[in-house]
């Protein structure tokens, strides 16, 4: 047969005493200012008991709490986060650089740093090099035409099969279905 044992039950414990309301309005200004063991000295309670209340009264005892994020620091976050380092919009927005990395990662979004130092050709001379290879001018002959690197050539050249584009000279999609 088991026994019921009554001090299982926090209520029935001959030590507990409720938080009053006058305790609690006391514990949400005291936390404010003081430390949890500031406070459980002051209000003459536990360091547990105090911690407990205000855990489940969402006081916290923080100098600086942590702040939310808001609409327009997500749509900045947004914005430049391929654009500027994490250090950097850290600093713009006045938060620390580990915040915004853990905020980058809860937004979905990469953090990759991609620095614009290489030139970018208009979309006209991109599709010239790639009419220019279909007709039959190797990556070298390109490159001196256009002046631009036969690295730039190669990959304009490729950017259609990176896209699932199939040349008709090379299959014949009927044969294929």
């Amino acid at each position: 047969m088991m026994h019921f044992n009554p001090r299982a039950l926090r209520n029935a414990s001959e030590h507990y005493r409720y938080w009053s309301t006058e305790e609690e309005l006391r514990l949400f200004s005291l936390a404010k200012d003081h430390s949890a063991v500031e406070c459980a000295s002051l209000l003459g309670r536990t360091l547990k008991s105090v911690k407990q209340a205000a855990l489940v009264r969402g006081v916290s005892f923080q100098k600086n709490p942590r702040k939310a994020f808001t609409e327009s620091d997500d749509n900045y976050i947004r914005r430049y986060v391929g654009v500027l380092t994490t250090q950097e919009i850290a600093s713009k927005l006045g938060r620390t650089r580990n915040s915004i990395k853990h905020r980058i990662r809860r937004l979905g979004l990469s953090k990759t740093f991609i620095p614009k130092v290489h030139v970018i050709y208009d979309e006209h001379d991109v599709e010239l090099c790639r009419q220019l290879h279909e007709s039959g001018l190797t990556i070298a002959e390109i490159s001196r035409k256009m002046e631009i690197s036969p690295q730039m050539v190669s990959l304009y050249i490729s950017y259609r099969a990176r896209i699932g584009y199939v040349p008709e000279y090379i299959y014949n999609i009927d044969e294929l279905r």
